[in-house]
């Protein structure tokens, strides 16, 4: 052996250790999703979302925004058959222990339609961790603790949401899109349809579309989406070039179907945007629940 050579062995031995123990600690700091209990998290929040919806609580603060929002009656108001999980373990556990849950969220600082529902939202959640606490007899209402996703990806949020970051989803995910080239619903528990919003093409008053049937059928038809519909419009209008705007979208795309750079804006609200257009209902709704981490619940 030359000389040296052993303590540059045990030296570089040494390194490997440190560097191994390093990456260990580093993976055992990075947030896991519990193991156990995010079935009885769906199951809760079902619950809880039943009970506002029976209480009139759902409609007392969705009814602000109109026909802007819908009931998708996918769980019907009937507590008695929605009862609260009894001993909570694993993520149900940990957030009626801590009073506290970690929400995966997206800023709120995009102009244009994307903070339309911003408050209802908020007050949703309220309203059912609300519920939980009474269920629960939490001497203290549960906190929200929101992880932000910006710039506001699903797939980054999906990824995230499973790696543990937060416990459930903000309503910013809509039950039937694709995330990480994966139908959601493949990849995530999801809960009740929160809330829903149909989908309206906002044309030239003078336009000779009358239908979706008619939009759909020329290829040559140029359509603005806003973030919140983007994905939908791609996906149900795929022979048509879809163009997002994702600040701002009301007044580009409105303005831009006015002056003939796009011939329709996809949006949430029945009522036109600009003077000078008129809505066409597709007959499409779409509808956002809270998303859990996907697994085995073991």
């Amino acid at each position: 052996m030359k000389k040296g050579s052993y303590g540059q062995g045990t030296g570089l031995a040494a390194l490997i250790v440190m560097l191994l123990c390093a990456g260990l600690l580093a993976q055992c700091a990075k947030p896991q999703p519990p193991a156990t209990g995010k079935d009885q998290l769906v199951a809760a929040l079902d619950a809880a979302f039943i009970r506002i919806l029976a209480s009139g609580t759902w409609r007392e603060i969705t009814k602000p925004l109109g026909p802007l929002v819908v009931n998708m009656a996918d769980c019907y108001p009937t507590p008695d058959e929605a009862p609260f999980p009894e001993n909570p373990s694993g993520a149900l556990a940990d957030i009626i222990n801590n009073k506290k849950i970690r929400v995966g969220s997206y800023p709120d600082k995009y102009s244009g339609s994307f903070n339309a529902y911003t408050e209802v939202n908020e007050q949703l959640l309220r309203a059912m961790l609300d519920e939980l606490g009474i269920a629960y007899k939490l001497t203290a209402p549960i906190e929200i603790e929101r992880v932000y996703i910006d710039p506001p990806s699903s797939s980054t949020l999906f990824t995230r949401l499973n790696e543990g970051a937060f416990d459930i989803s903000d309503l910013n995910s809509a039950l039937g899109g694709v995330s990480n080239s994966q139908r959601r619903r493949s990849m995530a528990r999801y809960t009740c349809t929160i809330f829903g919003s149909g989908w309206f093409l906002q044309v030239k008053e003078n336009s000779s579309y009358k239908s979706l049937d008619d939009f759909r059928a020329d290829t040559k038809a140029k359509l603005c989406s806003g973030m919140l519909s983007s994905q939908l419009g791609k996906d149900y209008f795929t022979n048509q070039q879809v163009v997002s705007q994702y600040e701002n979208d009301i007044e580009l795309c409105g303005q831009g179907v006015l002056d003939g750079t796009y011939d329709a804006y996809l949006h949430f609200d029945p009522a036109p945007v600009k003077s000078g257009l008129r809505s066409i209902d597709t007959g499409i709704a779409s509808g956002v629940p809270y998303w859990v981490a996907g697994g085995e619940d073991e």
